[in-house]
């Protein structure tokens, strides 16, 4: 959409003066906004009014994304899309691309060899079980095909693997990982040890501009099958399959690090950072940062807890 909408013109012109009025937001680092080219702006989405005081940062027309059940009401349909919103399906899954992928993966390991072009694409289309644990439930009428066929292509080590990521194999968007290492890239990092310390199929090795071709790249994944696909994905990379919390890389080694951690209210078993009691997120940024060089950078995506939390424990930690 190359024009911005009349209704959403509309609407920042009358309810924009109001919200100023009535919040009284302070923007700070408004002036770092670029005045053309991709942004992504995100929010922690704390109240119903996120979007309308983000509007008013900027006089650039923003794209909110929506979820799809807005599109599928006709009394919500007409507003979201004359806004210009884009739909998000929170509930697809595409069982036949996650089939294919895996065939594909031990077609390839069958032969010992390496993936070609063409096949590199069906492994990119893998997924992961992020969110449906549905599809492990021998018991769930309406997914007794996709248990059946996961049964039959997996062994059952790779399943209980599989199963055992059901709360935190969520993928980043390509657009969303390529809007992030533009950042990086603008920052300076172009060269150098990249990590990425959970990276599921490698979305942010794939959307790297071609600024930052010459990095070293190194990932880690704990899925097992995930991480194979990967490794096809980015033959060039040095990719790790565990858990981060048994990777031993030195401290000081990487120049950035990227990526979205995995979030959770549990812990994991590091006898380095057991004394920190940090949950699984501030664990990965905390192991994350100390890996990285002084001057280094790390971009990642994370749950609101970081930084909203009540104890300051992994602020600090964070800030030393």
């Amino acid at each position: 959409m190359s024009r911005t909408p009349f209704l959403y013109r509309l609407g920042r012109f009358i309810l924009g003066p109001f919200f100023k009025w009535y919040y009284k937001p302070t923007i700070i680092g408004k002036e770092n906004i670029p005045k053309s080219g991709a942004i992504l702006i995100v929010g922690n989405h704390k109240h119903l009014y996120d979007q309308c005081l983000s509007i008013i940062s900027t006089k650039r027309y923003i794209r909110y994304m929506a979820k799809k059940e807005y599109f599928d009401n006709k009394k919500t349909k007409w507003f979201f899309s004359a806004v210009g919103c884009i739909s998000v399906d929170r509930q697809n899954h595409d069982g036949k691309a996650k089939d294919e992928a895996i065939k594909t993966l031990k077609q390839i390991e069958k032969e010992e060899r390496n993936a070609t072009d063409d096949e590199q694409k069906i492994l990119s289309q893998y997924a992961g079980w992020g969110g449906i644990p549905e599809v492990f439930d021998e018991k769930n009428d309406l997914w007794r095909r996709e248990y059946k066929e996961l049964k039959e292509l997996l062994t059952p080590a790779e399943y209980e693997n599989a199963r055992a990521s059901v709360n935190n194999a969520f993928y980043t968007s390509p657009d969303i990982a390529m809007c992030i290492n533009q950042a990086l890239a603008n920052f300076g990092v172009t060269k150098g040890n990249i990590l990425e310390p959970s990276m599921g199929i490698g979305n942010f090795f794939g959307s790297m501009p071609d600024a930052m071709q010459n990095c070293k790249l190194y990932g880690v994944e704990m899925d097992d099958v995930t991480g194979r696909i990967a490794k096809q994905l980015y033959q060039n990379a040095s990719i790790t399959i565990a858990g981060f919390e048994d990777t031993k890389f030195p401290d000081n080694f990487f120049d950035a690090a990227v990526g979205n951690v995995p979030f959770g209210d549990y812990k994991v078993y590091d006898p380095k950072y057991n004394k920190l009691n940090f949950r699984v997120h501030d664990y990965f940024l905390a192991k994350a940062l100390d890996q990285i060089r002084p001057g280094g950078i790390a971009a990642f995506i994370t749950t609101k807890g970081t930084m909203d939390k009540a104890s300051p424990e992994v602020r600090k930690y964070i800030a030393q």
